[in-house]
């Protein structure tokens, strides 16, 4: 199922995830270095995607991550609001699941960020997000979702929660993947003493990335190897990375901007000291 951890405030979001895709029936390891954090600079909308669930079919031909950054990149989404995207990745998730070879389909598609005002994003067909009380126009609180699993649906939908009188100690944590939360209470303890410190990006990484590390240790599913993105409001964003391994091979998140996207990005340190960045880069045709 794999872990993606996600922080927002009014002013920044972070989000690490890990890199491992495991056989869901026998838990065997189909790869090492799939990315599940896209970040999406768009002239309407910021924000960073993390998905669990279904990575590769039966066929080996559908790879989510791929799958979910072309949908991204087909609808022209740095230039439509959250809302259309929304609507738009439901649609185009429930047609092409449709057709794919799984035992199980179950995906979960998380989007955090900003247009006027901090959103998240839910597009599944597994999780159903509720208010724990309804909104209220004239007071404008916030209105933190539950999100419990169901049974595996074959229509997606998607769930936009807004938030609004927002100060610079208001945050949400929202947490997707094979975790078992009871035995990682210490370390939300920690992110959560962080955050009403009004820490900094890094420092908020470090701590999601030991809550990370510490679930792999409970569980098959999910990877040591973890990529992260910390993205503010304004669109400057960092990518981070971690390891175990020491390979000299640096695992870059996927992008969408108005000049264009790019996937399957590596930085390689090479022997001489000098460095080498790859990755495959379309540029973005403007519509008349």
């Amino acid at each position: 199922m794999s872990i993606v951890i996600t922080v927002l405030d009014p002013e920044r979001v972070v989000q690490v995830s890990d890199t491992l895709v495991t056989d869901i029936l026998n838990k065997s390891v189909l790869s090492e270095i799939a990315r599940k954090t896209i970040v999406v600079l768009g002239n309407k909308t910021t924000f960073v995607v993390g998905w669990v669930g279904l990575a590769l079919d039966a066929t080996g031909r559908h790879e989510t991550g791929r799958w979910l950054w072309e949908a991204l990149v087909k609808m022209d989404a740095v230039d439509l609001t959250i809302d259309e995207i929304t609507t738009r990745l439901a649609s185009a998730a429930t047609n092409d699941f449709a057709h794919l070879q799984a035992a199980n389909k179950c995906l979960g598609i998380l989007i955090a960020g900003w247009d006027s005002e901090p959103f998240v994003v839910t597009v599944s067909n597994y999780l159903e997000v509720k208010n724990k009380r309804e909104p209220d126009d004239s007071v404008k609180t916030h209105h933190i979702p539950s999100v419990t699993e169901t049974k595996c649906s074959t229509t997606f939908r998607g769930n936009i929660q807004r938030y609004a009188k927002k100060t610079k100690r208001d945050y949400l944590v929202v947490v997707l993947g094979d975790l078992k939360s009871a035995k990682l209470k210490r370390h939300f303890t920690g992110l959560k003493k962080k955050l009403k410190k009004n820490a900094t990006a890094p420092d908020i990484t470090a701590v999601c990335r030991e809550i990370a590390l510490e679930a792999s240790t409970h569980t098959h599913t999910i990877g040591r190897t973890l990529t992260g993105a910390e993205l503010s409001r304004r669109g400057k964003n960092n990518c981070t990375y971690y390891s175990e391994n020491s390979k000299p091979e640096i695992l870059v998140p996927p992008m969408l901007t108005l000049q264009g996207a790019s996937i399957d990005g590596t930085i390689t340190e090479m022997p001489d000291g000098r460095t080498r960045v790859q990755a495959k880069i379309i540029r973005r045709m403007k519509k008349p």
